[in-house]
């Protein structure tokens, strides 16, 4: 495998998505973090690759997760 198949964080596990905005590559492991995950570097501003981007859509999920997660724990708290 070729340096571009690797992924940028564990050089021993092959990529399974890749930012193509910033050339950043990623493997499972790096979306099965819990300490650093992989995250879209630019979740707000337009881009142009966002239809097709794994990475951003794993982002969304993993923010909205923790949005609800938190709305939940403040209700339970006002109980």
């Amino acid at each position: 495998m070729s340096e571009n198949d690797r992924c940028q964080n564990h050089p021993d596990q092959a990529v399974t998505a890749r930012c193509v905005r910033f050339n950043r590559r990623f493997c499972g492991l790096d979306f099965e973090s819990e300490d650093n995950p992989a995250e879209c570097l630019s979740p707000v501003a337009y881009c142009e690759f966002r239809p097709q981007c794994l990475v951003w859509v794993k982002s969304r999920a993993r923010r909205k997760k923790v949005r609800l997660a938190a709305l939940r724990a403040a209700r339970t708290q006002d109980l």
